[in-house]
């Protein structure tokens, strides 16, 4: 909310000429906020990125975890055969 309020306090009808140039909203890239907002190329690739990859940050355990979850039900599988 604070990265969507900083872009609108320079220009209030940014999200209005992003919506000219691509209509759907889920489809507006980096590169076209960079082009028609005038933002870093960080920002833009923060304001794009969807917000379920957002908060599914990788974590150095998941893989781990995978494997001993693998691990794990190899063993169950031997015991049960």
């Amino acid at each position: 909310m604070r990265a969507v309020s900083a872009l609108l306090a320079k220009n209030q009808f940014v999200i209005k000429e992003l919506r000219t140039r691509q209509p759907v909203i889920s489809q507006i890239d980096e590169k076209l906020l960079v082009e028609v907002a005038g933002i870093e190329s960080a920002q833009a690739k923060f304001l794009s990125t969807d917000f379920l990859s957002y908060w599914r940050a990788s974590s150095p355990w998941s893989k781990v975890a995978t494997e001993g979850a693998e691990r794990l039900a190899a063993c169950l599988r031997s015991i049960w055969d």
